[in-house]
């Protein structure tokens, strides 16, 4: 368990937006408070064979210019289900919901690409996205993925996502709906993971490349 507050503090320059998306003060400050649960029982960071991985975690965002307040949950849990000694099916689910409307652009929530990006903590993995982009506040998003390791350092990876993102809970499964699907390549390197995908979505309607080369820090 992890409790910890951070103060933020967004100045913007210049901001390219659609003519119908609420324009951002030039200067922002926020102190924000967050509680992080986390469960793991991965047997290795990268191409994991084994194991759980749970994370929830709830943060409330505090604009110190006009006293309004923001919060949000965003969950993950994976499970790695072994098929044969070098087969494994992994399943993920992914959520973010915003409880607030009218949160800054920076705490929106963000979907696209094969990780985690370290400049977005709000987002949300999604194979088949090559970029990142903005969703509704409320976003699901289920992947399943087909590993196979096929030498001592080298693994093929099929991965399927759906999501969904809407901004009201009770219309959830009525709202916008992204899937794409991803094929790659990974080899298990001294210098960290080095991975490449063939990657297409809905959301482009053709085939993109997502290259990875390194530890994620």
């Amino acid at each position: 368990m992890e409790v910890g507050a951070s103060l933020d503090y967004h100045r913007y320059y210049r901001t390219l937006v659609s003519e119908d998306a609420t324009l951002m003060k030039r200067k922002n400050l926020f102190l924000n408070y967050h509680t992080k649960l986390k469960y793991e029982t991965l047997d290795k960071r990268y191409f994991p064979t084994k194991g759980l991985k749970t994370n929830i975690f709830y943060t409330i965002y505090t604009n110190l210019h006009t006293n309004t307040a923001y919060s949000s949950l965003a969950t993950q849990i994976t499970k790695i289900f072994p098929i044969t000694l070098n087969t494994f099916i992994i399943p993920t689910i992914y959520g973010r919901f915003i409880f607030n409307d009218g949160i800054p652009f920076m705490y929106s929530n963000v979907i696209g690409g094969e990780g985690y990006n370290p400049h977005y903590e709000q987002q949300i993995p999604f194979s088949g996205l090559t970029h990142t982009e903005s969703t509704l506040k409320l976003l699901g998003n289920a992947q399943i993925q087909v590993r196979h390791k096929f030498h001592e350092k080298q693994y093929l990876t099929l991965s399927g996502n759906y999501a969904i993102h809407q901004n009201q809970f009770s219309n959830f499964l009525q709202g916008k709906k992204i899937y794409g699907t991803s094929i790659g390549y990974g080899y298990d390197s001294p210098l960290g993971p080095i991975e490449g995908f063939i990657c297409y979505s809905n959301r482009t309607n053709k085939l993109g490349f997502y290259l990875n080369i390194g530890f994620g820090f």
